[in-house]
């Protein structure tokens, strides 16, 4: 649920901690799609051209504004295939925070 700056308002003046819940980052999670459209080579296909530009865009102009989070499955299956679109998509995600598998991780997925 997201705070209004009015409702921020101490006394009619906002605080250092107001300002800094309205400036904290989003967390976002990171699946390996966004690491392969992202390290991918072009591609001549109208729609997948289309995502690459998108998630490379956004990665370069917005990911800066999130705190970034992957997971273990997400860099297993970075790993696999082709190994040196692998080492890219590797690299890309490289000093992300990995987040922990947990049970209810397991079972929501």
């Amino acid at each position: 649920m997201g705070v209004g700056f009015g409702q921020l308002r101490t006394a009619g003046r906002a605080t250092q901690g107001d300002a800094d819940q309205l400036m904290a980052k989003k967390k976002t999670y990171i699946e390996t799609s966004i690491a392969s459209y992202l390290t991918a080579r072009g591609t001549s296909d109208l729609i997948g051209a289309g995502w690459q530009k998108a998630t490379f865009d956004w990665w370069d102009t917005q990911a800066h504004r999130f705190d970034l989070y992957v997971s273990t499955i997400t860099l297993e299956e970075a790993a696999l295939g082709d190994p040196g679109a692998a080492a890219r998509r590797m690299e890309a995600l490289a000093g992300i925070p990995v987040l922990e598998l947990t049970e209810a991780a397991v079972a929501l997925a």
